[in-house]
């Protein structure tokens, strides 16, 4: 599925989703579960770049991030806040990309070996994608919920 160069990613995600759920017990959760997993490990295929819901993980950030908005369309904060992030010029951002260019230039380094790893830790900077963000609002809101 993932080589048809003719199926969209959108098609692909049904596709892929449909075969993890034919298997015994493996419902919408554990096909979106997989379905992150597929996308991070093969990000050029832009699997949950238009398919994959806001989770409930991702709401409270987005709320913290956006007072302002009723979030009724979860999927657009998340684009919104996506492309803040990746437009904002203030020198804290900046200090963050060069942060993450040097991490992951250590980890390219320590895993040169592994592509699949090696692929992860290439971020261009401004380039975050919604996917990331959204894992990353989920890691937050755990993070809140220990305090």
């Amino acid at each position: 599925i993932t080589r048809d160069k003719s199926t969209s990613p959108q098609e692909k995600f049904k596709q892929i989703s449909r075969e993890i759920q034919r298997g015994r017990r493996l419902g919408e959760t554990w096909s979106k579960m997989m379905m992150v997993s597929i996308d991070i490990a093969y990000p050029k295929l832009r699997l949950l770049a238009e398919n994959c819901d806001v989770g409930i993980g991702a709401v409270k950030g987005l709320g913290r991030l956006m007072p302002q908005s009723k979030l009724d369309k979860p999927r657009e904060a998340l684009n919104v806040v996506t492309a803040a992030a990746n437009t904002c010029d203030l020198s804290s951002v900046q200090h963050f990309w060069e942060l993450l260019r040097k991490v992951e230039a250590l980890a390219q380094k320590r895993y040169g070996k592994l592509h699949l790893i090696r692929e992860q830790v290439c971020t261009a900077a401004e380039q975050l994608s919604p996917v990331t963000v959204q894992v990353q609002l989920c890691e937050w809101r755990q993070l809140m919920d220990l305090q």
